[in-house]
Parts: structure tokens; C-alpha cells; sequence
């Protein structure tokens, strides 16, 4: 009996599960958009790096041309952070460009 039972409820699970898998599956994908187009790559790429390069050396330069009784943690951090943010996002996109999708 309760084997009977057991391959009642095994084939109605069976059942319901082909019903909800009828549908191909480029019917249930849902289509990405990307939200750069790739044809912006190289563009990006050269302008945040050179961005990320530009205020890394600024930086730099700030650090070691003033004295550090005169520097401000604020300035320091506020250039490392805009160097930090565009050369990673330089990179991202040099990644994109040359086809490396992360």
C-alpha cells in the first residue's frame, strides 16, 4: 500500500514538473543589456586611465613637494581616493576592451 502510494506521489511530482518545463529555453532567458556599449570600450578605457594617472600623479607630487607638518590627510585622502576609483575603472575597461569579460 504504501509503496503504491509512494509511486502515486512520484509520478505526479514527475508529471508537474514536465508541465512546468514544456517551454524551450530561450523562451525563459531574459535578455541582458549591457549598460556600456562595447564600442565605448577603448574610449573609456583611455580616459579613465589617463584620469587615474593624472591625479595619481598629483598625488604623488603633492605628498612629496610639501613638507608634512603642512599636508592635510584630507587632500591626501581625497586624491588617492579619485586616483584609486579611475584607475580601477580604467582597468576594468582595458579588461573589456581587449575581451576579457569580468
Amino acid at each position: 500500500s504504501s509503496r503504491v502510494l509512494w509511486t502515486l506521489a512520484v509520478t505526479q511530482f514527475r508529471s508537474k514538473v514536465r508541465q512546468r518545463n514544456q517551454g524551450s529555453m530561450a523562451d525563459k532567458v531574459a535578455v541582458f543589456n549591457v549598460p556600456v556599449s562595447p564600442l565605448l570600450f577603448p574610449l573609456l578605457a583611455v580616459i579613465l586611465t589617463a584620469i587615474g594617472i593624472a591625479s595619481g600623479i598629483s598625488f604623488y607630487l603633492y605628498s612629496a613637494g610639501t613638507q608634512k607638518a603642512q599636508r592635510k590627510l584630507g587632500h591626501e585622502l581625497l586624491l588617492a581616493t579619485v586616483a584609486s576609483v579611475f584607475l580601477g575603472l580604467g582597468s576594468l575597461f582595458i579588461l573589456l576592451w581587449s575581451g576579457v569579460y569580468v
